[in-house]
């Protein structure tokens, strides 16, 4: 009679243990990211150092709301990367994307509105979240340029 309970309880034990092991966060990855080598092969080699792209200008045609975009998180980083690019006028919110893993570029984004012809200062703010768990968060950045309208 005490055997059967025995079972059980190690059936149950080891089963709660498998499961903890074994659950991964769910991370919502940006299915527009492709993989991406920087340019000369670039890479972050210090897995306690997280590499942050330097941008320029982004431009784009009037009337349209597409720019093309490195938006890239570096190979070798220990971090997802989520960026989010707003007009400093205003502080609105322009683009957002999902998680973006080492190695792994959007190249092409849709801006929320229509521009007319003219340079407009936007924040690109880069989110970071741990390998492990991206709602653990890591350093971050920000960095200022234009939106040129052409």
């Amino acid at each position: 009679m005490l055997l059967p309970l025995i079972l059980i309880f190690a059936l149950l034990v080891g089963g709660g243990i498998w499961w903890a092991l074994n659950r991964q966060p769910k991370v919502d990855l940006d299915k527009e990211a492709i993989a991406y080598q920087m340019p000369n092969g670039m890479k972050n080699e210090n897995p306690n150092e997280i590499m942050i792209p330097v941008f320029s200008e982004l431009t784009m045609k009037t009337g349209k709301n597409k720019v093309e975009a490195g938006l890239v998180n570096p190979e070798g980083n220990p971090c997802y990367f989520k960026y989010q690019i707003y007009l400093k006028e205003g502080n609105k919110l322009l683009y957002e994307s999902k998680w973006l893993e080492p190695g792994t570029a959007i190249v092409e984004i849709e801006i929320k509105e229509k521009f007319e012809v003219g340079n407009y200062p936007i924040t690109i703010s880069v989110k970071t979240g741990s390998l492990k768990d991206p709602e653990v968060e890591m350093n971050g950045g920000e960095v200022e340029t234009i939106l040129k309208v052409e």
